[in-house]
Parts: structure tokens; C-alpha cells; sequence
């Protein structure tokens, strides 16, 4: 009887301790909170349509991640930033934490998430306001809505870059066709939707399900001029010397103004 009584002490000892155990995972702080983070992309990231990074690659953001909160609560601060930079050679080339920069002109918005299943995380809004720049010549640059914006699994676990990340978003043609130079200087919603129809749809495809166009806008008009996009694979890391500041966009110089169309 005695052996049976020690047997069943230590039983309960371990569960306690595996217990307690458990309940001191649970406080713990998410290792995101007081980091601020950045994702860059580069052409290879964008992968639907396939290759539109050959367009994205350049106009994109850099994305920051300014994260707050406490418990499993938190947020992340979205702000954006140039998404490339130029070398000698006059190539584009994605940022990095040692040549990322905040642009004044994009406006922040404040993204609620869970962090109950780090290093696993979803930040997405429905609909957000971002800056775009195309550093052309001249440059030509937009503030204009982006549709169903998700991050997945973007953000580090600890000091480990995600090789998982993805990124949702949805754009309309409407407002950011003045990005596209190549166009030409009339240029409109309908040509850009049919060029990259014409440009990203492989050779041999003959049914919808390989079409690569524009379908209706997640908006009451519905208007036929959105393009959806993807990146896959990505993964956000910490950029320190980044001091993300909130900017509402009717609080921006003037410099931050869209680029305008030749009206013909």
C-alpha cells in the first residue's frame, strides 16, 4: 500500500509541475512586443499573377511592423517606405534594415492581432490607405485604397526569419493606373487591366482558370478593374534603427500629393 501511495504523490507532483509549467508558458510575453519589423520584396516574391513582380517590383512598399500590446493582445503599427533602392549601376535593389527609411507621405494604420499562437500570426484590414512610389523619371506616386491587405506568418520567431510568409492584397486599377508609365500619358483602368491580361496569361492557356485579369472590386460598385496579387515565402526582420511615428494622410505636406494623368 505504501508503494502504491508514493507512486500515486509522485503522479500528482509531475502533473502539478507540468501544470504550472503550462501556466508559466502562457505569461509569457510575446517575443514581438517593443520590436518594430520590415518587409521587403523582391521581384521573385510576387507569384500570382506569375512574374508580376516585373511590374510590383519597384512601385511596392516596404512594410513596417511597430508592435505593441501586452498578454496575447496586441498591435502592430502598419507604415510604409520606399521599397527599393538604386546602386551605382542604376539597379533596383530590395531595402534592408541598413538602407530602410519611413516615407512621410504613408499613412499608418493600427492593425489588432493575436499573438496566442507565436510564432504563427495573421495582421490583416480590409481596407487600408497606402503611398505608392514609382521611382521613375519623373517619379509618379499614388495614396490609394488596397483591398483584403493579410500578412500570414510574416513576423520572426525569436531571431529566425519566416520562410512561410504570405501576403495577400487586392488593387484597383482605377487608382493606381498613374504608376504606370510605360502606358503612355493617356492611359486608363480598362488598357491596364488588359495588358496585364495580355502580358501575365501563359501562352496555351484556354480556360478561366489559368486567365490572369481583373475581376470586380470588393467595393458597392464592384467595378471590374481589380487585380489581385500575391507574395509568397517572405518573412519580416527587425529594423531597429526605425522609429515608426503615426501619419494620418490629411496631415501630410503637400509634396505627398498623387501624380496627375495628361488629361489629352
Amino acid at each position: 500500500m505504501a508503494k502504491r501511495f508514493i507512486g500515486s504523490a509522485l503522479v500528482l507532483t509531475a502533473l502539478s509541475s507540468t501544470a504550472c509549467g503550462n501556466h508559466d508558458e502562457a505569461d509569457k510575453p510575446v517575443p514581438w512586443i517593443g520590436h518594430t519589423y520590415m518587409l521587403s520584396l523582391a521581384k521573385p516574391d510576387f507569384t500570382v499573377p506569375s512574374h508580376v513582380g516585373d511590374d510590383l517590383f519597384g512601385p511596392a512598399p516596404t512594410f513596417f511592423f511597430k508592435v505593441e500590446g501586452s498578454g496575447k493582445d496586441l498591435t502592430a503599427t502598419l507604415a510604409t517606405g520606399p521599397g527599393t533602392t538604386t546602386d551605382a549601376d542604376m539597379m533596383l535593389h530590395a531595402r534592408t534594415p541598413e538602407d530602410a527609411v519611413l516615407d512621410s507621405c504613408g499613412p499608418t494604420t493600427t492593425i489588432p492581432f493575436s499573438g496566442a499562437d507565436y510564432p504563427h500570426s495573421t495582421l490583416a484590414v480590409d481596407d487600408v490607405r497606402l503611398f505608392f512610389l514609382n521611382q521613375t523619371t519623373p517619379p509618379l506616386q499614388v495614396t490609394a485604397d488596397v483591398y483584403g491587405l493579410k500578412f500570414t506568418d510574416v513576423l520572426p520567431n525569436g531571431d529566425t526569419q519566416s520562410k512561410t510568409g504570405k501576403l495577400d492584397a487586392t488593387m484597383d486599377f482605377q487608382q493606381i493606373v498613374v504608376l504606370l508609365g510605360l502606358l503612355g500619358p493617356t492611359r486608363d483602368a480598362a488598357q491596364a487591366c488588359q495588358t496585364f491580361h495580355d502580358h501575365y496569361t501563359r501562352s496555351g492557356c484556354v480556360d478561366a482558370s489559368c486567365m490572369v485579369g481583373c475581376g470586380a472590386c470588393p467595393t458597392a460598385s464592384a467595378s471590374p478593374t481589380c487585380l489581385s496579387i500575391e507574395a509568397d515565402d517572405v518573412g519580416a526582420v527587425e529594423a531597429p534603427s526605425i522609429a515608426v511615428t503615426d501619419v494620418t494622410e490629411a496631415d501630410r505636406p503637400a509634396s505627398c500629393a498623387d501624380s496627375q494623368l495628361d488629361p489629352g
